[in-house]
């Protein structure tokens, strides 16, 4: 009788460990933000457009100097197009696989945003 209570214990006890595991995944955990309103991706330009939305995400780690922003500087125009025209910056922001999702800890940036810097990207990073 013992026996059988113990074992019952010890089932429980493992089915109880087991019914608590999930696998979480990044899209449930951090969803992207809600785009707000039309995305409006005809004429993007990068003072109008793009920069808020890099101020508003990005800029914070990725700055001159940063040591948090794995010295990547988008600050520098330069720098920002490079990236940008390699596929880097439209990669990350977009959490595709291969690149580092951006930014860090943060659920992803709206996909109204990131198609913004996708089609200033595609349309020549310019510097408008």
């Amino acid at each position: 009788m013992r026996y059988l209570l113990l074992l019952s214990a010890l089932f429980f006890s493992v089915l109880s460990a087991l019914s608590g595991c999930s696998y979480d995944n990044e899209e449930d955990l951090f969803p992207p933000k809600p785009n707000i309103g039309p995305c409006d991706t005809t004429a993007v330009l990068f003072s109008a457009n793009v920069l808020p939305i890099l101020q508003a995400n990005c800029y914070r780690c990725h700055t001159r100097g940063n040591s948090l922003g794995g010295n990547i500087d988008l600050e520098t125009f330069a720098s920002l197009q490079r990236n940008a025209l390699s596929g880097t910056l439209a990669g990350t922001v977009a959490h595709r696989n291969g690149f580092n999702p951006m930014p860090v800890g943060a659920p992803r940036i709206n996909a109204c945003d990131v198609a913004i810097i996708r089609t200033w990207a595609r349309n020549g990073a310019q510097n408008n």
